[in-house]
This record gives C-alpha cells, sequence and structure tokens, in this order.
C-alpha cells in the first residue's frame, strides 16, 4: 500500500497486489477467478483552476481588471502573434472557459440575468429632456438596440468576424477557363 500526498493537500491512498501475489494467484483457476483486485486510484480531478497555467490566469486576471484580450495576453507575458488572437487561442481554451464560467456564476451571473439583460437591451429606450418646445417623450434607443442584436445574433452563431472569400461551399467566386475561352492567347486577334 502506498499513500500519496497530492499538491492541494488531498492524501490519497493506492492499494494493490504484488506481482508476486499475482503470479500465484494465477496458478490455480480457482483462486484466479475469486482473487480480489483491492485497487484504490488516486484522484484525478482536482479544483478546475488547478489546470490553468500561470499565464492563463494572468490573461484571466487582467481580464477581470477591464483590459482588452491583447493587453492581457502581453501582460500574462504571450507572444506578439498569440496577443493578437488571444481570444480565439486564450479564450477558446476549454480550461479558460472553465474558469471563467466558474467567476461569473460565483458573482451571481446566470443564464437567467443575462438573457434578462439582453431582452431589456432588446427593447431599451430613451428618455428625452422637456424644454420649451418639446414634451419629454419616450424615445427607441437604436443605438442599444442594434449593438444588443449584433451581441445575440453573434451568441447564436449567425453573426462571424471572419470574411469568407469564395462562393458556395468554398468554390471559386469565378470559373476557371482556359485562355483560348477568355480570347487571351493572341490580344490581336479579333472574333
Amino acid at each position: 500500500m502506498n499513500v500519496m500526498e497530492s499538491k492541494d493537500g488531498d492524501t490519497h491512498q493506492i492499494t494493490y497486489q504484488s506481482p508476486t501475489s499475482q503470479s500465484h494467484a494465477r496458478g490455480s483457476p480457482e483462486q484466479s477467478s475469486k482473487a480480489p483486485r483491492n485497487r484504490t486510484y488516486p484522484k484525478t480531478s482536482g479544483p478546475r483552476h488547478s489546470k490553468l497555467t500561470l499565464r492563463q490566469r494572468q490573461f484571466i486576471h487582467e481580464k477581470l481588471q477591464g483590459k482588452s484580450s491583447a493587453a492581457a495576453a502581453r501582460t500574462a507575458e504571450y507572444s506578439q502573434s498569440v496577443a493578437r488572437k488571444a481570444d480565439e487561442i486564450i479564450g477558446g481554451s476549454l480550461h479558460v472557459q472553465t474558469a471563467m464560467a466558474e467567476i461569473l456564476r460565483a458573482a451571481g451571473i446566470t443564464d437567467e440575468l443575462l438573457a434578462e439583460r439582453i431582452w431589456q437591451g432588446l427593447n431599451a429606450t430613451i428618455v428625452s429632456k422637456k424644454t420649451a418646445y418639446a414634451a419629454r417623450e419616450v424615445l427607441i434607443d437604436f443605438k442599444e438596440r442594434r449593438e444588443m442584436t449584433e451581441l445575440v445574433l453573434r451568441f447564436k452563431g449567425h453573426l462571424v468576424h471572419k470574411h469568407e472569400i469564395g462562393g458556395p461551399g468554398g468554390a471559386p467566386i469565378f470559373p476557371k477557363r482556359s485562355p483560348s475561352a477568355l480570347n487571351l492567347s493572341n490580344p490581336n486577334q479579333t472574333s
């Protein structure tokens, strides 16, 4: 029996049979079918944040301070090429996404709250001030509604950041034609 202590202070017990006792157990068919296998494996999953690297933790800390993803990546000492695409590379990591989700959950930001705020943004209005020439009015806040619509479309995957140059299914925009079909072989020749 071995006792192991992990980095987080938990103690785990590993029990195994020695190779000699296993070889004796295999000698007789009766013993091999009844031989107990007492194995307790160490705990493999600890707190989720323990799987984050130091740079990922620094990136999350800087993001929580309000920095942009690129600035947070540079502060966390990522290379410039990674910092330029920090949201896709660092933010796309399953461990970083899980840690951010835990932080949001701990702060009380639930899916229901986000849905309510999105609904409020999609129905946003502003109140105009009363002046000598106009009464106070409730007006549609088109800027807020447009920004919230864009956000919802990105969440649903209908609006992407990349631009695709090509035809449907990645086909070329213009079909390839031979120089004779385009009459490019002899510019002086007329048809």
